[in-house]
């Protein structure tokens, strides 16, 4: 399985969905040994044509440093023995790793629509790397393909509109 980072192939959408956690100080209880800072939610795909692993690979960085201090694996199948969220153990862990999987799972991976952008994006890098549709779109959960949709349609209307905006500056 080889790892790429989801702003490789989309930079533009890469920044515009990045989600980040907010600590301002550390609040007391199991997550007081986490630093105050902005912490971004990177994303990584499986590149591979032929797998259909449905995970994601979530690097956790303090931003504006992008070092990342926990790697959190992530499968979109939750019935699957090792869909996690759990720390992944090839990557190099920060002593308070723990504390960051709690809030990534509390503040991100509890958010519904989160999770879909994410099996969105998914598939969207899937589709960059020419994997067979079929293959992909046959375990799609209903609400992502909703998510699917809606960004199309969304997409679709921006770039219309732009291509509108081309033309009359043209046409002057």
């Amino acid at each position: 399985m080889h790892l790429e980072p989801f702003g490789s192939r989309f930079p533009e959408l890469a920044f515009d969905e990045c989600r980040f956690i907010i600590v301002q100080k550390p609040a007391g209880g199991v997550k007081e040994s986490v630093p105050a800072a902005m912490y971004g939610l990177i994303e990584f795909y499986c590149s591979d044509r032929n797998c259909d692993c449905r995970r994601v690979t979530l690097q956790v960085a303090a931003m504006p440093a992008p070092q990342p201090l926990v790697t959190i694996s992530y499968g979109f199948d939750r019935d699957d023995a090792m869909a996690g969220p759990f720390i992944d153990p090839l990557h190099r862990c920060c002593s308070y790793g723990n504390e960051l999987l709690a809030l990534v799972e509390e503040q991100a991976l509890a958010d519904p629509e989160y999770v879909a952008r994410l099996e969105r994006h998914y598939y969207q890098m899937k589709a960059a790397t020419g994997s067979n549709p079929a293959l992909l779109y046959r375990r799609l959960d209903p609400a992502a393909v909703q998510s699917l949709i809606a960004h199309k349609a969304a997409s679709k209307k921006q770039r219309t509109k732009q291509l509108r905006l081309i033309q009359k500056r043209r046409a002057r």
